[in-house]
C-alpha cells in the first residue's frame, strides 16, 4: 500500500479529475489536495484512508462530486465542506465519522445527493436540510441520529423523484405530516427507529394509494397507517410495509468510470 503524496498539490493549475478509487491507499488525506482548485471531481473511495477529513477540501469550489466513502475516516465532517459552491454530490458512507451534521449543510443549495450511511454521526437531523430543494437522494441510515424527524424535510427536493432513507437510527416521535407534501417521493425508508410511534399521516398513505410512493419501509409494530386513511386496493402496503432494502442501492449514486 502507498499514500497520497503531498506533491499532488503541484498539479493545482491543471488537474480537473482525480479518481483514486480502489487504489489500496493508506494514511491521511494530505491538506495539499485543497490546492487543486481546478478539480471538478474528487474520488478517494474504497481505500484505507484514515484520520480526519481535511478542512482544506472546502476550498475546492469547482468540485461537483466528492467521494470519500468506504474508508476509515474519523471525526466530524468539517463545516468548510459545506462551503463548496458547485457541489452536487457528497458521499461519506461507511467510515467512522462522528459528531453532528452542522447547520451549514443548508448552504450547499446545488446538492442533489447526500450519503452519510454507515457512520457514527449523532445529534438531530438539521432542519436546514429543508433548504436543499434540488435533492434527489438522501441516505443517512445506520447512524446515531436522535430526536424527531424535522418537519422541514417536507421541503426537500423538487426533482422528478426523491429517495429519503433514515433507517436504523434513534429517531423518536411521530412521522411529520409535512412529508406528505413530497409528491415526488418514491422511497421513504424509516424502519429500525423503535422510537417512532403513532399512525402514518394520511397524506403519506395517499401517496402510496396514488402509486407515487412505491417503497414505504417502517416498523409495523410501532407505526401504522390508520385504516380509514389507507383503505382501497393498495392499503395493505401501508398497513404492513416492511421491505428489504439494499444499502448499496437506496440513496447511493453510482460512480462513473471517469479517470
Amino acid at each position: 500500500m502507498t499514500s497520497i503524496p503531498t506533491e499532488i498539490g503541484l498539479l493545482s493549475n491543471s488537474l480537473q479529475v482525480l479518481n483514486l478509487m480502489h487504489c489500496i491507499l493508506e494514511g491521511e488525506i494530505p491538506t495539499e489536495v485543497g490546492l487543486l482548485r481546478q478539480l471538478k471531481k474528487l474520488d478517494l473511495s474504497e481505500n484505507f484512508l484514515e484520520g480526519r477529513i481535511p478542512s482544506e477540501l472546502g476550498m475546492l469550489d469547482k468540485v461537483e462530486n466528492l467521494y470519500l466513502n468506504h474508508n476509515y475516516l474519523a471525526g466530524q465532517v468539517p463545516t468548510e465542506i459545506f462551503s463548496m459552491e458547485s457541489i452536487e454530490g457528497l458521499n461519506f458512507a461507511v467510515n467512522a465519522l462522528s459528531g453532528t451534521l452542522p447547520t451549514e449543510l443548508g448552504l450547499i443549495s446545488n446538492v442533489q445527493w447526500l450519503n452519510t450511511y454507515g457512520n457514527w454521526i449523532e445529534g438531530t437531523l438539521p432542519s436546514e436540510l429543508g433548504r436543499l430543494h434540488k435533492m434527489v437522494a438522501m441516505h443517512s441510515s445506520h447512524n446515531l441520529f436522535t430526536g424527531s424527524i424535522p418537519t422541514e424535510l417536507g421541503l426537500l427536493g423538487q426533482s422528478n423523484s426523491l429517495s429519503l432513507d433514515i433507517r436504523y437510527n434513534e429517531l423518536v416521535g411521530q412521522v411529520p405530516s409535512e412529508l406528505g407534501a413530497l409528491t415526488n417521493l418514491v422511497i421513504l425508508a424509516m424502519e429500525g427507529n423503535s422510537g417512532l410511534t403513532g399512525d402514518m399521516p394520511p397524506k403519506i398513505c395517499q401517496l402510496m394509494d396514488d402509486w407515487k410512493l412505491n417503497t414505504l419501509s417502517l416498523d409495523c409494530d410501532s407505526v401504522s397507517c390508520a385504516s380509514n386513511a389507507c383503505g382501497g386496493d393498495q392499503g395493505e402496503y401501508c398497513l404492513c410495509p416492511v421491505v428489504t432494502l439494499n444499502d448499496d442501492e437506496v440513496g447511493e449514486q453510482q460512480q462513473d468510470d471517469t479517470v
